[in-house]
């Protein structure tokens, strides 16, 4: 299939999960594609033309995600935990959290010294919707050590996620640096940030592969909202899948910063 028209008749998208085990948890495959300009073997061409992708640790882990979104569906209502880092440390950030603030109807983020680990645990234990627009770190040999470091200076260990169990969740994005990267010494166990947010009981979240530009994640988070919550109502996947392909089309040669997104879980 072309990437002009990805879905004969305008049908709906087809989905993918990978399952990837050993060095294949660091390469993004829902952005592999063919690049030779003589190459004509029948659907041959980028994967983000053919499939909507999404990735999960094990199939159980993908059965326990379908039974919580089934359970409390994707509508933006429910409280929102929103937290950035401020303007002046990941410029573009906190005006994209406000703008994804505001779609999903909730009152004004964490941002800064307020984004304290108290208060950040409090939301998230009752949050539908969970957004950080901050730093992250992984500890390449103990990937339960990996954290989300807050604008307040505290940290978020993956342990403390996992332990939240909000029992109205619905999504997390996470728009910080590797939070789907795991361990290269454990890379089976498919240990990181984002997946701590699946085992908490979220359905559907999403994460990055490596470092992102602060830039480029204003553009992301506010297209991701603008499609999974505006008028247009997307899925979680399907809307990233569309943002990520928005990202392509503006800088095709720079796949470093587009492919770095993706979607886990439901």
């Amino acid at each position: 299939m072309g990437a002009a028209d990805p879905v004969p008749g305008g049908g709906p998208w087809p989905r993918i999960w990978w399952v990837p085990t050993g060095a294949f948890h660091a390469l993004p495959l829902h952005a592999a594609q063919c690049t030779r300009p003589d190459c004509d073997l029948p659907g041959c061409g980028a994967a983000l033309d053919t499939v909507v992708s999404s990735y999960v640790p094990g199939f159980q882990t993908l059965a326990y995600a379908r039974a919580r979104a089934e359970r409390r569906g994707l509508d933006a209502d429910g409280s929102a935990l929103l937290v950035a880092a401020p303007e002046e440390e990941l410029p573009g950030v906190a005006a994209a959290t406000r703008y994804a603030a505001g779609l999903l109807g909730a009152g004004e983020p964490l941002i800064g010294d307020a984004a304290t680990r108290e208060a950040v645990l409090a939301g998230l234990g009752g949050a539908a919707w969970a957004h950080f627009g901050c730093h992250a770190a992984t500890d390449p040999a103990a990937p339960s050590g990996a954290v989300l470091h807050l604008p307040s200076g505290e940290s978020l260990p993956v342990l403390d996620i996992c332990r939240a169990r909000p029992g109205t969740a619905r999504l997390a994005f996470l728009a910080a640096c590797g939070t789907a990267r795991t361990s290269e010494r454990l890379s089976d166990e498919a240990i990181h940030i984002t997946s701590a947010f699946l085992l908490a009981g979220f359905p559907t979240a999403v994460g990055t592969l490596w470092e992102i530009d602060s830039t480029h994640a204003d553009h992301v988070t506010r297209d991701f909202y603008g499609r999974a919550v505006g008028e247009s109502g997307q899925g979680p996947a399907l809307a990233l899948h569309h943002s990520v392909r928005a990202l392509r089309e503006r800088i095709p040669e720079r796949p470093h910063i587009w492919a770095a997104y993706v979607h886990a879980g439901a």
